[in-house]
């Protein structure tokens, strides 16, 4: 736990992503759903696709934050354009269950995000 949030603080975005990770599961930590999304949110920053996926996650089952299905559906978005295979069938799977508007809202958020995160 040590090294991963010293390395965290650092900046290294898998540690951030493991940290967060911890937090999440209550793994060597007491389980801290807010402080998981904020150490997401840091990784995914650099463009950590498994971060990213949790983001989806943690908004998809409301754990920490409202559910909200557009923004799960955005991070899953991210995920999958960097590669995370399961972000894809999330994605896919969230959107079952939004409307054809809702679906274009999280694209064009996902596309916002990529601009303000080059």
């Amino acid at each position: 736990m040590k090294w991963f949030k010293a390395s965290a603080e650092k900046g290294n975005s898998n540690a951030q992503r493991a940290l967060a990770v911890m937090y999440y599961r209550g793994e060597g930590i007491t389980q801290d759903y807010r402080e998981a999304a904020k150490w997401f949110v840091v990784s995914a920053e650099q463009g950590n696709e498994g971060a990213q996926y949790y983001l989806g996650v943690i908004h998809y089952e409301g754990e920490g934050t409202p559910q909200d299905y557009k923004t799960a559906h955005m991070w899953w978005n991210l995920a999958a354009a960097n590669g995370h295979e399961g972000a894809k069938t999330n994605r896919d799977k969230v959107a079952e269950m939004m409307t054809p508007a809702d679906i274009s809202e999280a694209q064009q958020m996902a596309a916002d995000w990529v601009k303000a995160h080059p």
